[in-house]
């Protein structure tokens, strides 16, 4: 699986899509209280963002998996959890808090893609249960509205597509 096409195809074929373009994806994955160490957790659906971008000549797919508005945690105390985790690295944008993975599209199989997919949502929903974040049901977590920006700040420009929900 070396193109986008071959990703998006496979991951249309094996999971459920809650959005479908050209360019990115966003499946849908339950994951239960017994894959995370949770056993009384109700099970929960995790959405996780799936799009290519090319880093340094080189065609990546990068998976995220929200976790939370910036307002609603202490910072310090989700990058204690995050430290914990296997993969997935803990990014702000927007001020919206997600674990993110990149792997390369040039040695991708789809065994990776799906390992990653179900470790990236399991590890999201770990994090939010035990920061004790309130999930909801469509698999977001609760948004908070983000505050405004400060009125001497510079525009931000995305270095990938926008991740929209």
């Amino acid at each position: 699986m070396t193109t986008w096409e071959d990703v998006a195809l496979h991951i249309r074929e094996q999971y459920t899509l809650r959005r479908d373009q050209p360019n990115f994806l966003v499946a849908s994955l339950t994951v239960t209280g017994a894959e995370i160490g949770l056993p009384a957790a109700r099970d929960t659906v995790q959405l996780v963002h799936v799009q290519t971008v090319v880093e340094f000549g080189e065609p990546w797919l990068l998976l995220r998996a929200t976790l939370c508005n910036q307002r609603a945690i202490e910072v310090p105390e989700v990058l204690r959890l995050a430290a914990r985790q296997v993969l997935g690295a803990l990014v702000l944008s927007d001020h919206v808090l997600a674990l993110r993975h990149g792997m390369p599209m040039a040695t991708l199989r789809r065994e990776d893609v799906d390992r990653t997919l179900l470790f990236l949502a399991r590890s999201a929903v770990h994090v939010r249960l035990s920061l004790g974040l309130r999930l909801e049901e469509e698999g977001e977590p609760a948004q908070v509205p983000p505050p405004p920006p400060a009125a001497d700040a510079p525009p931000v420009k995305a270095a990938y597509l926008p991740w929209t929900d």
